[in-house]
């Protein structure tokens, strides 16, 4: 939840620049996520199937961010 409050925070901003950086903090957030299924798989908290599932839409999450934030330094660079 903590990444898409970022990115909607980012958009609402109406600014480039904070969209890239809520980007950046929505792949900070992703983790976070990790580093706390980690956590819950060590402490029995959840099944390493439901840990798999999860950090692989975490892991989507970062991707998606990442490539958002190339896209998007391309096409100022190339109107620049």
């Amino acid at each position: 939840m903590s990444c898409a409050n970022n990115i909607a925070e980012g958009y609402a901003r109406n600014s480039a620049a904070q969209l890239r950086s809520a980007f950046n903090v929505a792949i900070g957030s992703a983790a976070e996520v990790q580093n706390l299924l980690y956590q819950a798989l060590d402490e029995g908290l959840c099944s390493a199937e439901q840990f798999a599932a999860v950090y692989d839409l975490s892991a989507s999450v970062q991707k998606m961010s990442k490539a958002f934030i190339v896209v998007d330094e391309r096409r100022r660079g190339a109107r620049d």
